[in-house]
């Protein structure tokens, strides 16, 4: 992993596989998001579009960021659903091929759980499940908000 990943942690995803480099993303204490991989996702001022580029693997702040309401509601739902103090890793033999793996990592309240599991052979955890969902709501309505606030096309989430 290239840079030190930012810090407070609230929730991060990981995905790592023996074929490809790793990826993922984290949403901070704050409500920030920052994505690991290569692509960089910026409006450019010329064109006033957004625009993706390719560039080296790190970790990137993007600009949307949830709302004091859905980071409320993020933390609320990792406290409520039961996976602080508990823990997950699903480990299978050398026959899997490709070996995709991922993991979900939740901080809150002093507490860090991790949930790992094989994409291809073991079912999300229901818990984590649910947060996955919520959690990639949350930021596709941090991007509508952002693209609306550049005055760029987007879907209305509020």
């Amino acid at each position: 992993m290239t840079g030190k990943a930012p810090e407070p942690l609230l929730l991060e995803a990981w995905n790592e596989s023996a074929l490809g480099e790793p990826d993922g993303f984290r949403i901070l204490q704050d409500g920030t998001w920052w994505t690991y991989g290569t692509t960089e996702t910026v409006l450019d001022p010329a064109t006033h579009k957004v625009v993706s580029r390719s560039g080296p693997r790190k970790w990137r702040r993007e600009e949307p960021r949830l709302s004091e309401g859905d980071l409320a509601r993020l933390k609320e739902a990792v406290r409520s659903a039961g996976v602080l103090g508990t823990s997950s890793s699903k480990r299978r033999g050398p026959g899997v091929v490709d070996g995709a793996r991922a993991r979900w990592t939740f901080a809150l309240g002093g507490r860090t759980t991790r949930f790992s599991w094989m994409t291809d052979m073991d079912p999300v955890p229901g818990a984590v499940n649910r947060l996955r969902h919520l959690a990639d709501d949350l930021v596709f309505r941090a991007q509508q908000r952002w693209l609306r606030d550049h005055g760029l096309e987007h879907t209305p989430v509020d």
